[in-house]
């Protein structure tokens, strides 16, 4: 058989042989090419197609690597060549690599192996970090298991970046029979700026550790010596002094250490030698004399360094080695390749998090043919757990956890306000000052508003902001997220190291405490962020039945030019307009002005409610949020109040905030006396010239809402979702559960039948008008 072939063999192939016989084919033979066809999927718009491979990529090396460059940006860990070996070394030749086409384009290919009856699988030895899978979007494998060889009843992904890959697409997709699982969390550094702007924003405790350890190591009379491999030449001397230091360790005990004449030690050598010919790899090493103390091999491909493998002599452990050459390489990597990114992938724990800049999960994930066999594959787990009994509960034990509840910010005690400022780099509404606002001016004590801490081993993991709404029932309420309509993202704060179990630890023990809770509702959520996808597991985890649903679009864009070159890049009418009614709102006495300094807040203020009041808007439901808000933010220098005024007059009026590199648009108001001026659109362009050119903000942001005029101004548009959670052990919560589930799988029938109710009345429309129109000769 050709290599490479499709499982399809065309017009000429033979006879499909039965089920049965397709079952009985060996789960490490080659398979038959009688076995799938290609078929266009019926739910998706590309079609999959099925290859085997044999220890190669073979001819799909170039499709592969071109697909890695335009959707993975050129991913070193994903280059053809680092699954090429990975085939060679660690197949078994009954890998298969599926790719999906659209107009022809391969939009993702993946490498799988079966791994038991039924079930495939990402091929993936532990030498990868990450899967062999270029899955831009995980909604794309849904159709894939009705395109593999039977029995195909489950397939697990396996070790899915979510920095590269989405994952809310499958995830908020309510029919789609799928569970996720946490790997790891990964940690990476953006070389954006200098070394020393990075070790300076270090936690003190880890740059109090490192001098710790640089002080011992002269003490002692040490002097480290540094040296960085690489030239081609040199690498593959460089990999064997690696594997022999290795061997020396607790690695060469259990036998999982690189040797020179292992499987794995041949793997990582030829590995090197590939990317060292391109010159995309180093090893640096760390010697005290003629002793090698730690070493790291390093790889790397257009944006990404990765640490692919780093080892340390033992004997110096109270020296801490690898962390001191860490630094060094760290260091070295800045003044080497300023703007790229390095990649850790590893499981990174406290002491790791606290070197990285960002972190991100590694995740499984398992799709089912059917609903039906994610339910069996469910009962499956859930019998095994009672039969093994470290598998009953994966949360943290009692003893280790304790919650807490805090009613105001002004009570969290110092940890919980570290984390709540780490928090608000992401968004002004995940701060405490904005929770503060939303309690004073909106929340009245019927509402119980208040923060959930999760604690593990006395650190605070998890801040869970809420309120309670009570039926008239007493004994029933819902939780929901702390908010109203002026939030327009909601997110749990997590520190770091949260994981998954932590969440569902944490709603267990609220429903515990609460048993009333019924329901959970929290929402609006970035879909595509961490917090989305934790949280959802974690409920589900915790036994709850949970439902995505939609909540608005949101319009942005990310800034990368400056104030005057965002402005002409805008559509010729909207920038002709601003341009002139600038220039005619400036000749008629008209001025424009950005509010930042508290001390012309109350000016502002002033002028912002005429402007409110003389506008189309509707008086605001409660009154003192706004302008509290805007005395908050301009105390944090976060306030971006714009202006327009004709003679002493405002005439438009605008609420940004901008903080930590993101500007978000609040408020806009205009009086339309003055609409000859488009006062609303001369004003936008003012404060969006000064958030990009003053503030040098990366992220511009519209909010909530798909209104026409947004996208006039931003270009990108992304999606908020909620969950909604039931309580299945409650009569409401199941009642709602069942309620939605069927509402779920009749909706398309629903569907159906109203289309074909409309056809069949169209139908003596149309025959009457054929009839109609007969010509008088008929």
């Amino acid at each position: 058989m050709q290599h490479g072939a499709p499982l399809s063999t065309g017009p000429a192939a033979p006879a499909l042989p039965s089920r049965l016989e397709r079952s009985a084919v060996a789960l490490d033979e080659p398979y038959p090419a009688c076995l799938p066809v290609a078929a266009r999927s019926p739910t998706m718009s590309g079609s999959w197609s099925c290859h085997p491979l044999r220890h190669a990529l073979g001819d799909f090396s170039v499709e592969w690597d071109e697909l890695n460059r335009q959707s993975f940006r050129a991913h070193p860990m994903l280059w053809s060549g680092f699954v090429n070996q990975l085939l060679k070394h660690f197949g078994n030749g009954s890998e298969l690599l599926c790719i999906r086409r659209q107009d022809g384009k391969a939009d993702a290919m993946l490498v799988l192996r079966r791994r038991d009856f039924g079930t495939w699988a990402t091929f993936l030895p532990s030498q990868a970090q990450i899967a062999p899978a270029l899955l831009p979007d995980l909604a794309a494998a849904q159709d894939l298991l009705a395109h593999l060889p039977a029995p195909a009843w489950a397939l697990d992904l396996m070790c899915i970046d979510t920095g590269f890959t989405q994952t809310a697409g499958l995830e908020a997709n309510p029919r789609a029979a799928s569970r996720s699982l946490e790997h790891a969390r990964t940690i990476a550094i953006p070389m954006t700026g200098s070394f020393e702007s990075y070790w300076a924003s270090r936690h003190k405790k880890l740059i109090s550790n490192m001098r710790r350890y640089e002080r011992r190591t002269q003490e002692e009379g040490l002097q480290p010596d540094f040296r960085v491999v690489d030239q081609a030449q040199d690498i593959d001397a460089a990999v064997l002094r690696y594997a022999e230091l290795e061997s020396r360790g607790w690695k060469g005990s259990t036998g999982t250490a690189l040797s020179a004449d292992n499987q794995q030690g041949h793997f990582y050598r030829e590995i090197m030698r590939e990317f060292a010919q391109l010159g995309k790899a180093l090893v640096f090493e760390m010697w005290f004399g003629a002793d090698l103390v730690a070493s790291r091999l390093v790889i790397l491909r257009n944006e990404s360094v990765v640490f692919l493998k780093t080892t340390y002599a033992e004997a110096y452990a109270r020296l801490a080695p690898g962390r001191i050459l860490l630094m060094f390489v760290i260091r070295n990597l800045h003044q080497r390749y300023p703007g790229r990114r390095i990649e850790f992938y590893t499981n990174a724990d406290q002491d790791l998090l606290s070197w990285g800049s960002e972190s991100r999960l590694i995740l499984h994930f398992s799709l089912y043919r059917h609903a039906l066999i994610a339910r069996t594959f469910s009962a499956a787990r859930q019998i095994r757990r009672c039969f093994t009994p470290s598998l009953l509960d994966p949360s943290l034990p009692q003893a280790e956890a304790s919650l807490e509840f805090y009613k105001r910010p002004t009570d969290f005690p110092d940890d919980v306000k570290a984390l709540m400022a780490q928090s608000e780099r992401q968004s002004a509404q995940f701060s405490s000052d904005w929770y503060q606002v939303l309690l004073d001016t909106v929340m009245t004590a019927e509402d119980a508003p208040g923060f959930y801490v999760l604690r593990r081993q006395g650190k605070a993991l998890i801040v869970l902001p809420v309120r309670m709404e009570m039926d008239l029932a007493p004994r029933h309420g819902r939780l929901v997220a702390l908010g109203n309509y002026y939030t327009a993202l909601y997110a749990p704060v997590l520190a770091p190291e949260a994981q998954v179990t932590d969440i569902t630890h944490l709603f267990r023990m609220i429903l515990a405490e609460r048993p009333e809770i019924y329901a959970m509702y929290f929402a609006p959520l970035d879909r595509d962020s961490d917090a989305y996808r934790m949280l959802g597991e974690g409920m589900r985890q915790a036994g709850l039945k949970t439902h995505p649903y939609f909540c608005f679009g949101n319009w942005f864009q990310t800034i990368t030019i400056s104030g005057d070159a965002f402005v002409d890049q805008l559509s010729t009418s909207l920038r002709g307009t601003v341009r002139r009614m600038r220039k005619k709102l400036l000749q008629e006495q008209g001025r424009l002005e950005v509010i930042t300094d508290p001390a012309d807040l109350e000016r502002g203020l002033e002028a912002f409610a005429s402007v409110y009041a003389r506008s189309w808007k509707k008086p605001e439901p409660y009154p003192d949020f706004i302008p509290n808000l805007m005395r908050r933010c301009a105390q944090r220098g976060w306030l971006r109040l714009g202006l327009a005024w004709h003679g002493d007059t405002p005439i438009a009026a605008q609420l940004w905030l901008s903080s930590h590199g993101r500007a978000d648009i609040y408020k806009v108001a205009y009086d339309e006396e003055y609409k000859r001026f488009a006062p609303g659109s001369v004003l936008t362009a003012e404060v969006m010239k000064h958030v990009i050119d003053i503030d040098q903000v990366k992220e511009v942001d519209y909010l909530i809402g798909d209104d026409p005029y947004k996208k006039r101004w931003l270009s990108q548009r992304r999606e908020r979702w909620g969950w909604v959670a039931y309580n299945p052990k409650t009569w409401p919560g199941l009642k709602l559960h069942v309620r939605d589930r069927l509402a779920t799988w009749l909706r398309p029938w629903l569907a159906r039948l109203q289309q074909a109710w409309q056809r069949l009345r169209k139908a003596p429309e149309d025959a009457a008008t054929q009839t109609t129109n007969l010509p008088d000769n008929a």
